[in-house]
Order: structure tokens, then sequence, then C-alpha cells
């Protein structure tokens, strides 16, 4: 996929059309299954084609770094080795979505696959089991520093059970959710206890979530209705994974983490065996850049808890003493880990590094209240929405250019940043719009005001598809206008949204 298409398919999904440090190990005698090398490797071996397993769908998060351990293994391989990725791998298993994908894997039926590390213990792999101790692994800054450490890659290599883990990297911190008019507050573990609560499959889960906060294990399949219905009063879930709340107005505790969603890449031990070293090594590499793209697309809780808050959802914070009680109810879960050596000295390891990795309040989840309106730019000179008008801008051209830099300085994404960097012009004059992109694709079309809400820009037909219109706002500025844009709250990840508005966060400078 080219840079420009990837940069269209982001922007597309808006209504806005534009488109480590090292730590000791857990235990001793655990062997890694071999680090990335920077030395050339030459391939002598027959192609081969290694099948990926991954529960998820197309969309979700983890699918960019699928994506780039594809193309990394076929880039460093000269097409030696192709892998063949496979979405939703677990739908039709009998035990369905990660641990039928563990299965699978363990089985053989599949050479690679990306299982989430709650998921293992289900599936026989209870190595893992220390990432998602309670509480523990509870920011930003500690959930990437624990990817990156030595004693989790060590961890990987200990896998067995017919699996050798690849690499690892955090998608985002679980938090509870509750849903308006249920009457329920999960700010406190006793709001919890009898209520019924949906979470992924996991051992270490269900002992904390239903054994120790007391709450109904959720094992419905509709969970939209039921939660409309308060059939489902709760919910465990990551603000980066806004299509899995039940509720787009969701309530989400964001200050008490009960354990991150790590995505862990693996293979079938059998089939990496099989492998030449120089295959392997190949693997290696591609997995170790994986990680990087999957920590690089991060978004801290502070900016995915406003965005979700600006979909229609809402961030509650806990009180000190509520914090403390959350801890408190993971000890029966920490007797049972810390019973095993290896869990224990994972979880050792981890409090280790916690003791030395500063944790940046600012990345911590702020408290907001959720909108289905007309949402404005979450930025120093947008966030107020006052002086925006809904009228057709004066007539001209207006021009900005965008850096990478200063679009990464922003928070933005490596790959939105190059891909949304240049020079873009919009001219408006006589009910009619144009616009010039980064690569020159001039698109036109038809500008009108929609009543005292927003001004809307219908495209001409039997043009470019990646020409776009689009429902927004502007502001006069000193030098020209500043744009406002209606996001598509449906079907726009959070890092989309925030993305999106790092994007418009700029003056559009009248040019004639």
């Amino acid at each position: 996929m080219t840079q420009r298409t990837k940069r269209l398919t982001l922007l597309a999904v808006a209504s806005f059309l534009i488109g480590g440090c090292g730590t000791q190990g857990p235990s001793a005698g655990i062997a890694a299954p071999g680090l990335p090398s920077a030395t050339p490797v030459t391939l002598t071996d027959p192609p081969i084609t290694l099948r990926l397993a991954v529960p998820d769908a197309r969309g979700r998060p983890s699918e960019a770094s699928v994506n780039r351990f594809v193309a990394s293994v076929a880039a460093a391989s000269h097409g030696n080795i192709t892998i063949a990725p496979t979405f939703e791998a677990g739908r039709g298993t009998a035990k369905g979505f990660e641990v039928g994908v563990a299965d699978l894997l363990k089985r053989g039926d599949y050479d690679l696959a990306t299982v989430a590390s709650r998921a293992w213990d289900l599936a026989g792999v209870t190595s893992l089991e220390g990432f998602q101790a309670p509480y523990l692994i509870d920011n930003d800054a500690l959930v990437v520093a624990v990817a990156r450490s030595d004693f989790a890659q060590e961890t990987l290599g200990a896998m067995g059970n017919g699996v050798i883990g690849l690499t690892i990297w955090p998608e985002d911190l679980r938090h509870l959710v509750t849903f308006p008019g249920c009457h329920v507050d999960f700010r406190s573990p006793t709001g919890v206890a009898g209520h019924a609560v949906l979470f992924q499959p996991s051992s270490v889960s269900r002992e904390l979530i239903v054994g120790s906060l007391g709450a109904a294990e959720y094992t419905e399949d509709d969970r939209g209705l039921d939660a409309q219905a308060c059939r489902l009063q709760g919910q465990e879930n990551g603000l980066s994974q806004v299509n899995g709340m039940a509720l787009p107005t969701a309530v989400v505790v964001g200050n008490v983490t009960l354990y991150p969603k790590y995505q862990v890449l693996a293979a079938n031990q059998d089939s990496f065996d099989h492998l030449s070293s120089a295959q392997r090594q190949i693997l290696m590499t591609a997995a170790a850049e994986a990680q990087a793209e999957g920590i690089a697309r991060r978004s801290t809780d502070a900016s995915l808890s406003l965005a979700w808050c600006a979909r229609g959802g809402s961030v509650v914070l806990s009180g000190e003493e509520q914090q403390r009680a959350y801890i408190a109810t993971g000890a029966t879960v920490y007797a049972r880990l810390e019973a095993d050596p290896v869990t224990k000295g994972l979880i050792d390891a981890i409090r280790a590094l916690k003791a030395t990795t500063q944790a940046d309040p600012g990345t911590a989840a702020q408290a907001c209240s959720g909108t289905t309106t007309f949402v404005p730019a979450p930025t120093s000179a947008t966030s107020d929405g006052v002086g925006f008008s809904s009228t057709v801008p004066p007539d001209g051209s207006y021009r900005a250019e965008f850096r990478v830099d200063d679009l990464m300085a922003k928070g933005a994404t490596a790959e939105w940043a190059t891909g949304n960097a240049g020079i873009w012009t919009w001219t408006f004059r006589g009910g009619r719009y144009s616009y010039t992109d980064i690569n020159d694709l001039t698109c036109v079309g038809s500008a009108g005001s929609v009543g005292d809400d927003h001004y809307h820009l219908e495209l001409d037909g039997e043009q470019s598809v990646n020409c776009i219109g689009g429902d927004f706002r502007w502001k006069q500025e000193a030098d020209g206008i500043r744009l406002m844009t209606f996001i598509d709250q449906a079907h726009t990840s959070a890092q989309d949204y925030w993305d999106i508005y790092r994007w418009l966060d700029i003056v559009w400078v009248k040019i004639e």
C-alpha cells in the first residue's frame, strides 16, 4: 500500500473525508528464542508460506502491527518467506476468539498467531499470568517498559506447551465500565458485587472480577441490547477499544487499572524449529519491528479519555480510599499466582521495574463528560468552540503547510504525520469549493450552509475516489481561518479521531 493510499484510508473514516531498557529476568534458566540482529541475512532455503492466525477483525488496533510484521518479513526475505494472515481466525472454533486461536496454534493448524497474554492461561500456558497480575501494571510508561524489558522476552521464550513467543506489545490499560441508566457505580469495588460484567475469557480476569470483586459473569452475546436493558450492568474494556464498548455512552472508571492488554506474537514450536537459522532471524527481526509499530501507535490514556468523551462516553475517577480498596481485592489472586515460582519471578521483575519507572501524571485518564452534539477540536485554540461560524468561509484561497515534526510534536503517530505532511490549499468562491492536496490532486464541489449548525461540502461526481467533502465550521483568524469538522463517531477509532484534530489545529492562511 502506498503512503498516499494509507493517508486517505485513515482520513476517510471520518465524515471529514480528506480522506528498552534491560532488566533481570524473572527466573534463571529461561532462554529466549533469539534476538533480532542487524546483520544482513542471506537465504538459500526454498520459499515458504507461514500461516498467521489473528483473533481480531480487521480495523482493530492489532492490525497495524500484524501488517508491519507481514511486510517486514517479505522485505527482509526478498519474498522467500510469505506470511499469510487470517483475521477472525477463532470464529468457528469450539472456544472462539483468542483461546480458540491459541488452540489452533498449539495443534499446528497455524504456524504463527497473535493472542493476548490474558488468554493463554485458558490454553494451558500459565507462564504469562504475571502480566495479568491485578493493579500492578497501571500506567502508560510502565506498560511500555515491561514490553521492552529483557525479562518479558525471556518469559516468551519459556511459554512451552508447543508454542514459543516472539514478541509482545501493549494495546491498552483495562478499566471497569458502567452504563447510564443502570444505576451502578464502579468507582468503588463494593459497587461491582452482584452485577453482570462482561470481560474477555481469562482465568486471572475471572478470578479477579468474579472471585474477588463478586461480579456475575456475563455470558450472553447481545451486549448492546442487554446494556440498554441493564441485563448487562458493566464491562471490562480499554479506552482504545471503542468498538468493543457495549454502549457508546458508557462510563469508564479511568484511574483504576485492572491490568493491561498485551498482544503476544507466538509461533508453533515445531514450525519454528523447522525453519533455518536465517529464517528464524528474519522472523525475530520482523517481530521486533511489529512491537515497535504497536508501541509507536499507542495513545496515552489521557488522549484516549478525551477522545472517548468526544464520542459520547464519559470518564469518572475513584478517590484514593476507593483505589486502595480495589488494590486490597487482589490479595487472593496474588496468593494463587505467587505460589508458582515462575509467575512469582515475573511479578517480582515487574515490581522492580515499576519502582524505577516514573509514571507521567499527564498521560493518565482524565475525567470528562460525554456529548453527542457537535464536537469541538480538543486543542488549545479550538477546545471551547467559541467564535466558529456555520456559514461558508469568505471567498478566497487558503493554504496551510503541515510538517512531520510539528504533527508528531502534537502527539500524532509517525505514520499519520508522514502521510499528511505537505502543503494543502482550499478555495471557496460563489458557492463552490476546490482543494489541492499534498500530491497536487485537485477536487471540486459545491459549498452551502446547513442552518445554524455547519456548512456542507458536496463533492461533484466522477472524480478520484480520493476526493472528499464533509461538514465543517470555520473561525476568523488574523491571517486566515481555522476549521472544525464533524466526526463520524460510530466508525472512527479514538486514534484516528485524535489525529484528525491534530491535523486541523492550524491556521489556513489567506493567500488571495
